[in-house]
Order: structure tokens, then C-alpha cells, then sequence
């Protein structure tokens, strides 16, 4: 802190010109600067900062004539007696003030001087920068800031000869009015900090110091808080502040649940933040014994006891206003004040007791979070303090009060606690209500509901009494989707909206009189007298004055939301971290709901990052926090989080956050033992080939071979991040189903409209289809990818000028092309359209080679000029040769040979084009029907004659200009023009303002509506002209061509696509204009969006017609586009409000009036609904013929393309800085090509075999969906060992052996050893053959090898194992794999495995599903009434899972589907109609939830582990099944905590099921070990070799605090790219990963 300045300064410097020129201005317009100070402000509440002088004299300063510059201020005294104002410069690093002058004027401008330069310490200068800042003008307007800036007084002046003396005095001083809660500026706390570092002293209470430890200060200052150290540092808190160590669990009144110690413990925190404290009571009996009760009631002197201590006050400080600390001001340390750096507020000792006395007279606000770890009763310790802390007094509901928070909102005081949760959940608070107290309870289902009921009975929906009626009930339940979707209403505020003036009973009589808002005449159009005479009616109440009926005030429409028109009791959100986002509609709302005290629930607090407590604070209404953005840096929650000591985070969250952990309760819940087994299976032989074939690509694609080492130099695994990311969750999806995340294509669809249910059932058989179907199409693919590069291969021999080798070529390709189109077309035809669609790609490739045979024989008798040895005469050859072709030849001049070249050259051209013909028979096809339909669909559509007069001139020349007179005279109706601005608005028939102004508005939308559907009925006339223009057949060489065809057909596309184009915009422009109530970006004026300006670039358009249509379009736009109020459902709401403000009046209005605005709205809204259907049908029917025609068209030109492809002859292109020839250039060509073919080659063969092998997989039996893993093929047997083949080779020829056996033999004879055909290494397809069985956790031998350990004492010396031997290294693996696993799996014995496998099913749908469901049965057989949990990833999986359960009889529901489906059927079985009717005849509002817990005959309840799984208690089941294996422990253990928590009775067992053999097994290995290291280094146990070393407890305290929603994605679980390689690879290289994993554990 710097000290003030004591001592004089006697060097500075000094301007003797400015200083006289600035006194002599001061004497000579007798203006005696002077620092006035406000008169209006009382002193007395301000505290002194800051009081600084600065005592500056000087020895003689030199001037000549002294006396003469001196002399005349030395006559005036008022020198020495004045406050001389000046500006202060700090110069901080030439540590020196400068003192100049206020601007003095020097003729028509004003400048200030500099009179001193006084040199100051460094150590003081920081100090008065930071003093300086508060003399800032936009500081020193503040109320609450008094300061006085820095002026000069006692100015003494000592003349001598030709010298003089300075002695002077420079004053400043800062003082704040004492506050506890000012709001101040960003900029003021900022400055405010800055100061008190310099003049504040912190001395810290001991409730201050906390959260401080000592031990750890250094700690404590550099830590920053983040999200690990808050559960820890909560969890601390919670066990320091146990009020006793040993409270008994006890009955809560009307509860009809026991309450464990921890829990009471719980509750009387909870009640403590409400005032009210538990006091203990004791009950007498008749036999003597007693019983322990208690008793709640308001806590005296809740926040301050009658004699206050610094501590108390420290304590009621926070509670009042967060932050604030026991200081010293340097200007009175003799006194303590209370200070607040995050609000700048400080207050002396009895300011701070008056204020937080006066403002909790009315009692304690809680605002608090309860954290409970999942499992222990949240939910339950909630209602106990519903029951125990009931609102006693409260006013009647039509007593009024101001929103305090809001301050313009009037509230009435209810009973009721408002819980908001997430739809998932809210039926189980229900039940837990229901089951568990007397208390009365409903669920809000949003005000929409009401209004819809109201819209069936035809009356009107009042918020106000809704609001009456929720106030009735102890309880109301919402979800947040519903206050999300109500934010709209929670901000409307009634009390800022005008009264309207409304006419009431009125009719009209003459529609020439115009009339005003009110009713009053302002203008007539003829005589009044004589329309008072003949026409004149008695009207309301007979006035003659002018008014034709009678006007008054009416209560104004009121849109709020009935919840923001109570003071609920208290409102707590459960899974409070669905606010986690401050800016999210269910964040804002609940920060605005009226209350009076606040709760948030969640085991899990923190969603994103520990910015999420900001927002949850928000809720809470915690100050100061909630007062800031969490964006500016000085914000209270950023320098909590960034700047301030970890003790004062620490000390912030002690006080309004409880976290009770397992372990800390473990000794009470006493929960039964759960139990974990690993169950895994191997993939059937269908699935285990498509696994290892889908491995084998992704190996090559990263470069790693099958152990995870790399293949390839320089190996950068960064960079395959990426790719492991995606081939994980592929490989991972596999596992599941061979078919997740593909389309299956089985002939099998389940019935039914959900989303899922539109899934094909995949059952193995269809795995086997879809693995065939594909291979077999891969196979196909590569095969014509092979014989396209031999097409090109030989164009390379005919540049090369080698005609010979060519045409040998292209007749060898003829030859294998015919041969392939015959056995494609034997091939069975399952779907006409599919062969086609598979032989069109053969006869292009047969064209090729027909036209290219044709061309290699024109070679011969016309041979090509000589290669040139540069690209430039290359090209120059070619341009020659390509104009020497169109001369014709007589062939009477050719020898006998060059006549057989010529013949054949022909024969084949001929060919050519017979198969061109037959490759465009089916587009042409597709033309002529499509023009057919749309000539037959045209014809049915009326034509009429569009009245040009109705429409603009401008816009009649622009159609004219593009259309001819007989379109416009005779088009088709497809758009609908209405007539109802001949019917209904003819005339204006507005009573007031706003009537006539609608009715203007709606006569002008319906009238641009129509001058649009003219538009558009003319130009679809034109496009189906257009459209109806046939294309020509440009193979058929026996009709002449002019030429033209070809061009006029593609002009007549363009002109279709220009046109389609168009009308797209304009629909969208019509839809716009009719149904958008809120304005697009893209319609403001000036700025107009095209479709056509990001469409498909290959489809062309017009230019010139496309400008010339946009213009159109615009022109006839709807001002709807840009204007709300003038599309027709703004219309019709419009007008619907107004008949809900008529109806607002008495019964006795004009009857007329009503009928005429009740008609009004039916025409608007039948328009409405006609239009909509008019543009349903356009873009569904009008628009499908229009682009079915054109794109027939277009897929005509696209087969037309080939004839052009096929004439591009190979020419070699030049290479930059090369010098190589063509003829160079073309070898180097040739060989690319060669290397192309030998890697298509070895694909083909390895294709070729494995289709037939999975040929040999297909059932031997018709009909059967499963086919048999023990049968391979006919041959079962190895004929080399003859033993049978589990792991064996299947060769191109099509015979089976034993991998190592035929690996042997073709060591000495690289031939088949039965048929001696010769072998390469892409003729043989490795497979393995798989056997029904499950294993249960260990490998034979691993348990026993376990015990004996245990029983000496001693680690099992496992063989290390030969590096180069595979099997011994892999057997060395498992069993290291196993004994881990053996520490966290129990183990099953084989009599039970072979008892789960030998369960029958239907269907087989892949070894996962099969091995859930048979243990689903077995379960189910072996205890009766079991229920089980099933959680995955992926919600396709579950949905396949949950049909091969209903295949095998057993019951399920599903939380993603099952609701709709079931409200669906009782809407279908009971005929009900009404929404609530249906919730609760399904039981308990529609919850599946609720269902599962209610019928045991339910077995599985399937949940997604990411949208499902939080905050469900389903204590009933007694089973979990996971069906994938997760490297997140904490999705697991939160997915397992649904059934082991508080209230389960019966011991729970969690199953793993787990593929043998894939990524799945590294994936548990991992989690188990990583478990294991964890559990170690939490639970600090030594003893490694002990049998249940792994405490749960111990992993569930941090573990379980994580949210699941930054673990799981759209694609399934989220994993660290540090764990990529393990998750691959981790069992086949367990050493390796014992050390990866340890060290990420750590």
C-alpha cells in the first residue's frame, strides 16, 4: 500500500508565463476558481477512501521583474484563501505529475498551459494513477461517489528582486456512500479494485477463511476451480458441516418412507435455508417406552442473533449479497468495514446489521443446490421438505402483489411448489408423490392444452383463472420442453400494455358514413338530414349525437403464462443442468418464474464446463452473480472462477451446496450385493466374415498391421485420428449388427408408421443376402473397372500405332464382354428393374469394344501418319487425320484385304449401333410414358382465358413478350384462383380504424394472390408445351437427320429447366406469402433470394429467359412476402382476434356485427386451408409430372453420352518441365495401366472367392433365416489332416483346407492339392468356421491359476511366450486379459453357459442379439417376474433387439417408440379422443416409465444410454443389461445406478455382452483395467493380490458426477484419441496397454 505524501516537495519545475497568464485571467474577470461541493448530499453516509495532500514549496525561482509579474496578485488576498481549479496529468513512467490549466481562452479558441512538472516517487505513483481514474466524468456523476479532484490551495506567493517563492497545497479526496447492494458499473468495480489494493487490508473472519486451508496456501492461490475439484471440494464441504454424526433415520409425518441419518441430515440443511429449523421431541407410551420425534419451526433470529459477532455478520453478509470480506481502510484503521470487491460495495458494521435486518424481516430466501450422488433419494428428501416447510400464511388469490424481481407483474401468493424436471422423468415424480405422501398433485402440460379445449368448446381461455386452479395443488409438476415452449408468454407483460377502446353494440345502418375508433360520424357522403329521415334506425341506446353506439373500456386480452401469475412457495428443478445454457428458452424461464425460494437437484450439476454453475446461479437469483454476463471479465463469476483465491470459490459453494456421496453413507443405505459377469460369444461365420473383411480394409487404410504395429516408415498416428474415430464406431456398430446404421435389404418390413418400425427386421439370413448382394456388386464393379482400363489399353496400342495388337485386344474383350452379358442375363430375375438397371453398365462396356474393334480395323487399310517426336506436330497430325476422315473411300479400290478390314470395320460400327439402340430402348421408354401422363393428367385440368385486365400493364407486356396470345387465351388451371374478392370483400366493411384497415389489407392479399396463380398458370401452359416435344431416336442411322434434332431438343431443356427453375421461387414465394406469420431475411426488399442461384450447375438454364422471368416473378410478388400482416394466416388470425375482442363484450351487441365478422373468419380460414392444399398439390402432383418429364429427358441424354465417349480417342498429354515424347509418354501410360490391371486382378480373385464362399454359408434348406455355423460348404473335412476345418482357406477353385495345412504344401507345391491348379495368395480366402458357445468370464485354467496365486502367495508365472510364434503370444495375451478381468467379472459355470446356449430361438439375428435374448429367457425361466434394464448406444440396435424379443415371446417396452405406439393403440382400441382421456387410461400421464414399474410381466425395458438413462430411479429391476462394452466408466456406472440406489431390495447383477475377437474385448479389457488403476489410486489400496481390490465406492465418487451428454453423440460414445489404440488393439497387446492405460489413469 503506498503512504501518503508527508513530505515536501521542493524541486519541480515551473512555467512563470502560464502561471501568471492563468492568475491573471482568474483577476481580471473576477473568477475565482473554486471546487464547490454539492450541497444536496449528505456526508454522513459516505465513507472517506481515500484523503490526499501534497505539500509542494520551492527555494527562489529567477524572474526578471518579479515584482512587475507578482505584484498585482499580491494586492489580492482571495489568492491565499481560494480552491484554484486545475487538471492533474500522471506521467507513470517518468514518475512526475503535471499540473496545467483549465482551458483559458486565447481569441476565438481555448487552451489549456502547463504550469508545473512535479517529480514524484515511484512507489506512489501507481497509487495516484489509480486514484485518478475516479476523477473521470463519467465516474464522478455517480450518487454514490463523492469526490473531490485535485485543486490547489494556500497558494503564497514570496516576492523578491528578480525572484520568487512558491508555497502551495495540492487536495484530492474520494469517498462512496456506503451500500451493501449498489448496482454498480463494470468500469467503477474495475476502478474500484484497482484502488483498494493500494488502501484496503483484509482481515478475514474465520467463516471467511473457511474454505482456507493453511497446509495448501500455496495451492490455494495458484489452483483456479474447475470441474474435478468442485464435486471434490462439495463433497469436503458436506462432510464438515454434518450437523451430527450420529442422527437416526425417522419417519417424516405424511411421508410414508423412513428417512436414513443422512438424509435428516439433508432435510435439515434443506430447512435450515428456509429459516426453519428440526427440533427434537420425545413421545411417552403407556408401557413406558419411548419414541424420537421432532418437530419444525421458524428459526429465531434466523439471520442475525440479537448480539452480533464479526462471524454472524460475516455469515448473514453472504446470504444477503455473496463476496464480501472484513477490511481496514489505510484512511481509518482503527475501524473494520466490510467490503465487497465484486460489487464494489462497503458499509461499516451497523449500516450492514440495520440493511440485512430490514431486508429478511419477512424471512430466509433459499437459493440453493442439493447434489445428492444418483442413488440416494433426492427425490424423497424433497418432499420432506414440501411436507415439513408448508406455506402457512399466505394471502387470498385475488390479493395482489408486485413481482419484486421483475417489478411490473402483479402475483398472487399460492401453497404450491412448482417441480420442473425432464419429460422422462416427470411421471416418476408422480408416482413417487402419489406413493409417498397425502399431498395434491398435477402435471402442467402448457397453456396450449387449455386453448385447444377451449377451441372444442367454444369458449375462451383465461390465464388467470388457470392460474387460480394450479394454486389449489401442493404440487405442480412440468417438464422442461414445456416451459421452453411457453417462454413466449412468460415474458409478456400485461401491465405495459395500453387499455384498448372497443366498440360495443354496435350496427351499422349506412355504409356512405364513415366512422371513427369509437363509433363517431367524422364523414358523410350526402345530406344528413335526409338520411336522418328516410333511413334512419335507432341505434344502441337511441344517442343522437353523433355516435352510433356505445363505447367503454374492456379488460385487455391477457397472453401470459398462468405460472408467471403466482409466487410459488418454492420452485426446484430437478436435473437442474438442463439450464446449464444461460441462453436456452428453459434457462430464461426459470430464472423468471415468481417464487420464493429456489432449489436446484442434480447429481450431476456441472453439463459443459464449470461455466454451467454460472447459469444455474442465474436460476437461483444468487447476487451478485446473476447480476453480471458472464462475457465481461470483471464479472463477479470471472473473477470468482480467474482472478479470486480457490478459498473464496470454496466458501461460496459450502454455503448453498450439499453432496452426499456412497462411500460417505455406505454404512446406512447398506445396498445389496451387486454382482458383474462377461458374458461373450464369437461371431457366427457370417458375421465373422464380414468383420474380418471390413478389419482388413481399415488396416490397410491406417497402415497398421492386425497386432497394431505399423506397416509402413514414418508412421504418424495424429494422423489417423480421424479415421480410427470413424472406423471405430463402424467396427463397434458391427458388432451389434452386421446391419446398424445400413439400409438392410430384406423383403421383410415391419408394419406400422413410427420411425423405426420402418426398419427392416435383420435377421442373419438377411445379413447373409445384404453381405452377398454387396460383395457380389463390388466383385461386378471391379470386373468392368477392369475391362474399361483394357478399352483404354488398347486405344494406347492404336496411338502407338500397333493396329495388330489392338485389334487383338478388342477381340478377346468382345468375346469375355458377350460371354459376361449372357451370364447376367441367365442369372435369376428377382426384380426386373434391377437386372436392367445390373446389365445396362455390360452393354456400354460391349459398345466400347464393338465401336473400338470397328475403328483398329479401319486402321489396317487406313493406317495413321507416323509419330511425331513432339507434342506440338502431335497436334497438328491430329486436326489433319480428323478432317481426312469425312472423306468418303471407294472401296472398289482396296485390295483383298484392306476389303475384309473394311467389310468387318462396318459389321462391327453396325453392332454398335444395334446395342446403342438397345441401351437408349428404356430411357426412350421412360420419355414417351412420361409424356403420356402428363398429356392424360393436363387433359383432366380445366383451361380458361386469363383476364389480362386484371392484371398490371408492365406485367401483361413481360408475359406477352415471353408467351404466346393462345396460351394466355386457354391455361391451365393447375393454380387456384379465388373468388372470394367478389364475395366477401367487395367493400370495405370496417366499423373502426383497425377493421378497415383488414379488410384493405385482405381485399389486396387475396387480389396479388390471384395475379400470382395467373403467372403461374400461364407458365406451367408453356412448360407442358415444351415438355410434350419428343426427342428424336439419334441411334437409328436408317432415318435421315438434318442436324437440328439434337440442337432444337437441347434448347427445349434448357428452356424446361429455365422455367422449373422459376416456378420453384415463385411457389416459394406463395407459400411464404400465405402461410409465414414472422418475416425472412431473405424477402427483404432489395435483396431478393433465388433458388436457381444454388441449384445443380449441370442442369443449364437460359439466361436471357431466366432474367426475363425473375423480372416476372417479382413483379407479381405478394407484398405478404415482405410484409406479415399481409399474408392470409396473419389475416385470418387477425380476424380472429378481432371476433375474441367482440366476443370480450356483452351479449347484447350487435348480432349483425358478430355474423358478418364470424363469416369472415370462416371464408379466410377455408382460403387458408384450400391454398395450402393448392400448394400441396402443386409440388406433389403438377410439379412430379412436370420434373419426371424433363428428368426422363434428361436421363435419355446421359445414355445418349456414351456414343460421344466412345469417339475420344487416347492422346498423351504434355507434362510441364518433362521432355519426353509422345510415344514416351504413351509407354509410361501403358504402364500405369498394366499396374492398375494387376491390382484389379488380385481384387477380382479375392472378390471371386469370397463370394463363393459366402455361397457355400447359405442355407441348405429353403426357406430357413438361419443358416447352420456348422456347415462350411459340402467338404466339412481338411483332406490333407483330416481333421475338421475351424480356421481354413477356401481356393478359387473352390476346395477347403485347413489354413496351416495348406500353408504347408504350398511351401513345396504352390498348386491346389486336388484338382493341381495353380495358386497365387489372391486365389486363397481365409475364413473361420464358429461354433455355438458363450463364454462366462475366464478361460479354462485362469481361476484355478488365480486361487493357487491367492493360496502361495505368489504372481502366476505366465510363459512369455515366443515372439515369432502367433499362437503362443496370443494365448499369453488372454490369459494376462483374464486375470484382470477376473478381479471385476464373476465367472459362470459351463453346466449354465451350455444351458443359455442351448435355448431355442425363432430366428437367429446375429450373435449379439441371440446371446442377449437367450439370456433375457433364461433369466425370465430362472426367476419369476424378472425385469431387466436394457441400455445401448444406438437406438437402431435397440429397435432390432426389441423384434427378436417379441419373435421369442418376451415382453418389452422402449422408451423411444413405446409411448406413441401405445397411445396409438388406445386411441384405436377405446375410441377416445381427447388427449387427456388417453394419458390417463395408459396410466400415470402415458409414462412407459411407470408402466415397467407396474407390471412385472413387462421383462425389459430398453433405454438408450445417452437420452434415457438420467435421473430414472427403476429400483424394480433387478438386472442390467450393457450391451456394448463402453470405455467411459461413467456412462456405465450412471446406467447401472438407475437400479443400484436407494430402495433396491433384492441383489442386482449387471451383464456385459461382449464379441469374441474384435474391438469389443480390447474395449472391455480396457475399462476393466482402467477400473482397476483408478479404484487403486482413489481407494489408496495396497494390497493389489487381494480378491476385491476394486472399490466401486471409491470411482462412483467422481465417476458418477460426470455428465453423460458430453460422453455420448449422434454416433454413439465419445472417445479420447489417447484411447484409440487400445480400443483397437488392446487384446492382442495387453503389456503394452497395462502401461498406456496406467498412465492415463493416472
Amino acid at each position: 500500500m503506498a503512504e501518503p505524501l508527508n513530505s515536501k516537495i521542493t524541486k519541480y519545475q515551473v512555467d512563470s508565463a502560464a502561471l501568471t497568464r492563468y492568475l491573471g485571467q482568474l483577476c481580471v474577470k473576477e473568477h475565482k476558481r473554486r471546487v464547490i461541493r454539492h450541497k444536496d448530499r449528505d456526508l454522513n453516509d459516505f465513507i472517506g477512501l481515500t484523503s490526499q495532500i501534497i505539500n509542494v514549496s520551492s527555494s527562489k525561482i529567477s524572474c526578471i521583474n518579479s515584482e512587475s509579474v507578482f505584484g498585482p496578485f499580491m494586492t489580492d488576498s482571495v489568492f491565499n484563501m481560494s480552491n484554484i481549479d486545475i487538471i492533474c496529468k500522471y506521467k507513470l513512467r517518468e514518475d512526475q505529475i503535471e499540473i496545467w490549466t483549465p482551458p483559458i481562452k486565447q481569441g476565438s479558441k481555448s487552451k489549456s498551459l502547463k504550469m508545473f512538472v512535479i517529480p514524484i516517487k515511484s512507489e506512489s505513483m501507481p497509487f495516484l494513477v489509480a486514484q485518478s481514474k475516479f476523477f473521470k466524468s463519467r465516474l464522478r456523476k455517480k450518487e454514490s461517489l463523492w469526490t473531490e479532484k485535485p485543486y490547489i490551495r494556500h497558494l503564497n506567493i514570496s516576492i523578491t528582486p528578480n525572484s520568487y517563492t512558491l508555497n502551495f497545497t495540492i487536495y484530492s479526496s474520494i469517498s462512496v456512500k456506503q451500500s451493501l447492494d449498489a448496482f454498480n458499473s463494470v468500469d467503477f468495480i474495475k476502478s474500484f479494485n484497482e484502488l483498494a489494493s493500494f488502501i484496503i487490508t483484509p482481515e478475514l473472519t474465520k467463516y471467511e477463511k473457511s474454505g482456507y486451508d493453511k497446509e495448501n496456501e500455496d495451492w490455494q492461490i495458484k489452483e483456479h476451480p474447475n470441474e474435478a475439484n468442485f464435486y471434490a471440494q462439495i463433497t469436503r464441504n458436506t462432510q464438515s458441516i454434518a450437523f451430527h454424526s450420529e442422527t437416526q433415520s425417522q419417519t417424516v409425518p405424511g411421508l410414508s418412507k423412513h428417512l436414513l441419518g443422512f438424509q435428516m441430515e439433508t432435510l435439515q440443511w434443506l430447512l435450515g435455508h428456509e429459516g426453519m429449523e428440526i427440533l427434537p421431541t420425545a413421545q411417552n407410551f403407556a408401557d413406558g417406552s419411548d419414541s424420537r420425534s421432532f418437530v419444525v419451526k421458524q428459526i429465531v433470529d434466523h439471520i442475525l442473533p440479537h448480539l452480533v459477532d464479526d462471524e454472524a455478520l460475516s455469515e448473514a453478509l453472504d446470504k444477503y449479497c455473496f463476496g464480501f470480506s472484513r477490511v481496514r481502510l489505510s484512511s481509518n484503521p482503527d475501524k473494520y468495514y466490510w467490503c465487497n470487491m465484486f460489487t464494489a460495495n462497503i458499509s461499516t458494521r451497523d449500516y450492514a446489521i440495520s440493511t440485512i435486518r430490514n431486508a429478511f424481516g419477512s424471512g430466509l430466501r433459499a437459493k440453493a443446490l442439493l447434489s445428492e450422488e444418483m442413488g440416494l433419494g433426492k427425490t424423497v428428501e424433497m418432499l420432506s421438505l414440501v411436507l415439513m416447510n408448508p406455506r402457512r400464511d399466505y394471502a387470498p388469490f385475488d390479493t395482489k402483489k408486485l413481482d419484486a424481481f421483475t417489478g411490473d407483474r402483479y402475483l398472487s401468493e399460492c401453497k404450491t411448489t412448482l417441480i420442473i424436471c425432464p419429460q422422462t422423468i416427470i411421471g416418476q415424480w408422480l408416482s413417487e408423490i402419489r406413493e409417498a405422501t397425502h399431498l395434491s398433485v398435477m402435471i402442467y402440460e402448457g397453456i396450449s392444452d387449455y386453448e385447444k379445449q377451449a377451441q372444442k368448446a367454444n369458449t375462451l381461455v383465461n390465464p388467470t383463472n388457470i392460474a387460480r386452479e394450479l394454486s389449489h395443488y401442493d404440487i405442480i409438476l412440468v417438464s422442461y420442453h414445456t416451459v421452453s415452449r411457453e417462454l413466449h408468454r412468460a415474458v409478456f407483460k400485461p401491465t405495459r400494455r395500453p387499455k384498448r377502446r372497443c366498440t360495443k353494440r354496435l350496427k351499422f345502418f349506412d355504409p356512405n358514413v364513415t366512422y371513427d375508433y369509437s363509433g363517431k360520424i367524422v364523414m358523410k357522403n350526402h345530406d344528413e338530414s335526409q338520411h336522418s329521415d328516410n333511413n334512419s334506425k335507432v341505434v344502441g341506446n337511441g344517442r343522437s349525437d353523433g355516435y352510433i353506439g356505445e363505447t367503454d373500456d374492456y379488460e385487455r386480452i391477457d397472453y401470459s403464462s398462468p405460472l408467471m401469475l403466482l409466487e410459488f412457495w418454492r420452485v426446484v428443478l430437478d436435473e437442474v443442468q438442463m439450464t446449464a445454457s444461460i441462453n436456452t428458452n428453459a434457462a430464461k424461464f426459470a430464472r423468471i418464474i415468481p417464487r420464493v425460494h429456489s432449489w436446484g437437484v442434480s447429481g450431476t450439476l456441472i453439463k459443459n464446463g464449470l461455466d454451467d454453475l454460472y447459469s444455474l446461479l442465474c436460476f437461483l437469483r444468487y447476487h451478485p452473480i446473476d447480476r453480471f454476463t458472464i462475457t465481461s471479465s470483471e464479472s463477479p463469476w470471472k473473477l470468482l472462477t480467474d482472478v479470486a483465491p480457490y478459498y473464496q470459490f470454496s466458501r461460496l459453494f459450502k454455503s448453498i451446496c450439499l453432496r452426499h456421496t456412497k462411500k460417505m453413507v455406505s454404512d446406512q443405505i447398506r445396498l445389496p450385493k451387486q454382482s458383474r459377469i462377461l458374458l461373450r460369444a464369437p461371431f457366427t461365420s457370417i458375421e465373422r466374415d464380414n468383420y474380418d473383411f471390413l478389419l482388413d480394409q481399415f488396416l490397410a487404410q491406417v497402415g497398421l498391421d492386425a497386432n497394431g504395429d505399423p506397416t509402413v516408415e514414418d508412421y504418424d498416428p495424429e494422423r489417423s485420428y480421424g479415421t480410427m474415430q470413424r472406423w471405430l464406431r463402424e467396427l463397434r456398430r458391427i458388432c451389434c449388427h452386421a446391419q446398424l446404421g445400413k439400409q438392410i435389404s430384406s423383403n421383410k418390413h415391419a408394419n406400422g408408421n413410427d420411425d423405426h418400425e420402418k426398419l427392416v427386421i435383420g435377421t442373419i439370413g438377411d445379413v447373409l443376402s445384404d453381405l452377398i448382394k454387396r460383395s457380389s456388386t463390388d466383385l461386378s464393379s471391379n470386373q468392368r473397372a477392369y475391362y474399361s482400363l483394357e478399352l483404354r489399353k488398347g486405344k494406347i496400342f492404336e496411338f502407338m500405332r500397333l493396329p495388330d495388337s489392338s485389334q487383338t485386344l478388342f477381340e478377346s474383350l468382345v468375346i469375355e464382354l458377350e460371354k459376361r452379358i449372357n451370364d447376367v442375363k441367365n442369372e435369376p430375375v428377382i426384380e426386373k428393374m434391377a437386372n436392367v438397371s445390373k446389365l445396362r453398365p455390360w452393354l456400354e462396356l460391349l459398345h466400347q469394344a464393338y465401336f473400338l474393334l470397328a475403328s483398329s480395323h479401319f486402321q489396317h487399310y487406313r493406317p495413321m501418319k507416323p509419330l511425331p517426336d513432339n507434342f506440338d506436330e502431335l497436334v497438328e497430325i491430329e486436326s489433319q487425320e480428323s478432317g481426312e476422315e469425312k472423306i468418303k473411300i471407294d472401296s472398289a479400290l482396296f485390295s483383298a484385304d484392306e476389303k475384309k478390314h473394311f467389310d468387318l470395320e462396318n459389321t462391327y460400327y453396325n453392332k454398335a449401333d444395334k446395342l446403342l439402340l438397345q441401351i437408349l430402348e428404356d430411357p426412350l421408354k421412360k420419355v414417351s410414358l412420361c409424356i403420356t401422363r402428363m398429356v392424360e393428367n393436363f387433359g383432366c385440368i380445366a383451361r380458361y382465358k386469363i383476364p389480362l385486365s386484371t392484371l398490371p400493364s408492365p406485367l401483361i407486356k413481360s408475359l406477352k413478350s415471353i408467351l404466346d396470345e393462345k396460351m394466355l387465351m386457354k391455361s391451365i388451371q393447375a393454380c387456384r384462383v379465388t373468388d372470394l374478392t367478389l364475395i366477401a370483400f367487395q367493400s370495405n366493411f370496417g366499423f373502426n380504424t383497425r377493421t378497415s384497415l383488414f379488410f384493405n389489407r385482405a381485399k389486396k392479399c387475396l387480389e396479388e394472390l390471384n395475379v400470382q396463380s395467373h403467372v403461374i398458370n400461364a407458365w406451367i401452359t408453356k412448360l407442358s408445351v415444351v415438355l410434350k416435344q419428343p426427342v428424336a431416336n439419334y441411334a437409328d442411322t436408317t432415318k435421315d437427320a438434318t442436324g437440328e434434332e439434337y440442337g432444337q431438343t437441347l434448347v427445349n431443356q434448357e428452356l424446361a429447366n429455365t422455367y422449373l427453375e422459376s416456378l420453384q421461387n415463385m411457389l416459394e414465394d406463395r407459400e411464404h406469402s400465405i402461410i409465414s406469420v414472422e418475416s425472412i431475411n431473405k424477402y427483404k426488399k432489395g435483396r431478393i433470394f433465388n433458388v436457381s442461384e444454388v441449384t445443380d450447375l449441370n442442369r443449364t438454364v437460359n439466361t436471357e429467359l431466366h432474367n426475363k422471368l425473375e423480372k416476372i416473378r417479382k413483379d407479381c410478388m405478394p407484398d405478404g412476402c415482405f410484409n406479415t400482416n399481409y399474408t392470409l394466416k396473419h389475416l385470418w388470425l387477425e380476424v380472429t382476434d378481432i371476433e375474441i375482442g367482440m366476443n370480450s363484450l356483452e351479449s347484447n351487441g350487435s348480432e349483425e356485427l358478430r355474423s358478418m365478422i364470424s363469416t369472415t373468419k370462416g371464408m379466410l380460414k377455408a382460403e387458408l386451408d384450400l391454398q395450402k392444399k393448392d400448394i400441396k398439390n402443386l409440388r406433389s402432383r403438377i410439379f412430379e409430372i412436370l420434373d419426371d418429364s424433363f428428368n426422363s429427358k434428361v436421363a435419355y441424354f446421359k445414355a445418349l453420352q456414351i456414343k460421344s465417349d466412345t469417339l475420344q480417342k487416347y492422346i498423351p498429354v504434355k507434362q510441364v518441365f518433362s521432355d519426353a515424347t509422345p510415344y514416351q509418354k504413351a509407354v509410361e501410360d501403358m504402364n500405369s495401366v498394366d499396374r492398375q490391371l494387376q491390382i484389379l486382378q488380385g481384387k477380382i480373385r479375392k472378390g471371386t472367392v469370397r463370394l463363393r464362399y459366402l455361397r457355400t454359408l447359405l442355407p441348405a434348406q429353403k426357406g430357413s433365416s438361419e443358416s447352420d455355423d456348422n456347415r462350411v460348404g459340402e467338404e466339412r473335412v481338411c483332406v490333407i489332416c483330416r481333421s475338421e476345418i475351424l480356421v481354413g482357406i477356401l481356393t478359387s477353385c473352390g476346395h477347403q483346407y485347413c489354413r496351416d495345412c495348406l500353408h504347408i504344401w504350398m511351401k513345396n507345391k504352390p498348386t491346389c492339392p486336388v484338382c493341381k491348379r495353380i495358386l497365387h495368395k489372391s486365389d486363397l480366402y481365409v475364413f473361420t468356421r464358429t461354433q455355438k458357445k458363450l463364454s462366462g468370464g475366464l478361460i479354462q485354467g485362469s481361476e484355478s491359476d488365480h486361487n493357487s496365486n491367492k493360496k502361495s502367495g505368489s504372481k502366476s508365472e505366465l510363459p512369455a511366450g515366443d515372439p515369432d510364434d502367433e499362437e503362443v503370444n496370443k494365448l499369453s495375451n488372454t490369459r494376462l486379459m483374464e486375470k484382470d478381468l477376473f478381479k471385476v467379472y464373476k465367472s459362470l459355470d459351463d453346466d449354465m453357459l451350455r444351458k443359455i446356449v442351448s435355448i431355442p430361438l425363432v430366428e437367429s439375428f446375429g450373435s449379439k442379439v441371440d446371446m442377449i435374448v437367450r439370456q433375457a429367457l433364461f433369466l425370465r425361466n430362472q426367476e419369476g417376474g424378472v425385469q431387466i434394464l436394457v441400455f445401448s448406444q444406438w437406438p437402431q440396435f435397440l429397435h432390432i433387439l426389441g423384434q427378436s424379443l417379441k419373435q421369442n415371446g418376451v415382453r418389452y417396452i422402449s422408451s423411444a417408440d413405446t409411448g406413441r405406439k401405445r397411445r396409438r393403440r388406445v386411441r384405436e382400441e377405446r375410441g377416445f379422443v381427447n388427449r387427456h382421456q388417453i394419458l390417463k387410461f395408459t396410466g400415470e400421464e402415458g409414462s412407459e416409465i411407470e408402466e415397467f414399474k407396474r407390471n412385472p410381466d413387462i421383462t425389459c425395458f430398453l433405454l438408450n444410454a445417452k437420452a434415457q438413462a438420467a435421473g430414472l430411479t427403476l429400483t424394480n429391476a433387478s438386472h442390467v443389461f450393457l450391451c456394448e462394452p463402453l470405455v467411459n466408466l461413467s456412462l456405465e456406472l450412471q446406467a447401472i445406478s438407475r437400479v443400484h440406489r436407494i430402495g433396491q431390495t433384492k441383489p442386482t447383477t449387471v451383464w456385459n455382452f461382449v464379441i469374441e475377437d474384435t474391438v469389443e474385448e480390447s474395449i472391455a479389457y480396457m475399462s476393466t483395467k482402467r477400473r482397476i488403476e483408478l479404484s487403486k489410486e482413489r481407494a489408496a489400496i495396497p494390497d493389489v493380490s487381494n480378491d476385491k481390490f476394486v472399490d466401486e465406492d471409491a470411482l462412483d465418487v467422481t465417476e458418477l458426477s460426470k455428465n453423460s451428454d458430453k460422453l455420448v453423440d449422434k454416433d454413439g460414445e465419445v472417445i479420447a484419441d489417447n484411447d484409440l489404440w487400445a480400443s483397437f488393439f488392446a487384446n492382442r497387446s495387453v503389456r503394452v496397454v497395462d502401461s498406456v492405460v496406467g498412465m492415463h489413469a493416472k
